[in-house]
């Protein structure tokens, strides 16, 4: 997205008389995505399990910390290549990040079964291939990554006007609202869409 093949001010470009506000979304395949050569990015971003260690212990800080540098650049050179655009010097852009998911199992009742990926895909198999119990742990790890992508998106609304959070931690807050390890049900979407609603309204005034 943030490299020269820059196809959202073509978007914008096109719909520059009725765009009332851009949605950025980004960044989550950089954390629990794969890297180009198809491995999962939390393998680097952990260590090996030790029993006793805490959630933050167990992350590699200088790896995240270049990760979320690599990230605020993307975001930097998206936001800053639009409002460069007089006409869209001051439209919104929204960015957002997840709400704290839970990796796959979380216990003997994890029922989650999506038909399109494994049940572990995308946050169970690179923590039991580190070693990593099946127990919440893996989820205090997750939630101090997410947290550290919202610090970086409060820190670039800061910076740059006219750039809105919206923050999805603590909408889906049970098993049952999600479809997947990082997915939600309609339910669980439901109630992300309504903290869409919220930022979009109280910014936008409808016409």
């Amino acid at each position: 997205m943030a490299g020269s093949n820059t196809e959202y001010m073509r978007g914008l470009d096109r719909w520059a008389d009725q765009a009332r506000g851009f949605l950025f979304s980004a960044a989550g395949n950089d954390v629990i995505g794969q890297d180009i050569s198809g491995q999962p990015v939390l393998t680097k971003l952990l260590k090996q399990y030790q029993a006793g260690q805490s959630a933050a212990w167990h992350i590699n800080r200088d790896e995240l910390d270049a990760t979320v540098g690599r990230i605020r650049t993307g975001y930097s050179k998206v936001i800053t290549t639009i409002q460069s655009n007089r006409r869209f010097k001051t439209l919104p852009i929204f960015v957002h990040g997840y709400d704290y998911p839970f990796p796959y199992p979380t216990d003997d009742n994890d029922n989650r079964n999506p038909i399109y990926a494994a049940q572990d895909e995308y946050l169970g198999k690179p923590f039991k291939d580190l070693g990593f119990p099946a127990d919440l742990l893996r989820r205090d790890i997750v939630k101090i990554m997410i947290d550290a992508l919202y610090t970086l998106m409060y820190e670039l609304s800061a910076q740059y006007s006219h750039v809105h959070v919206v923050d999805a931690r603590g909408s889906m807050p049970t098993l049952d609202l999600w479809a997947d390890e990082i997915h939600g049900t309609k339910d669980g979407f439901a109630a992300v869409a309504n903290r869409f609603r919220a930022v979009i309204a109280n910014t936008i005034t409808p016409q």
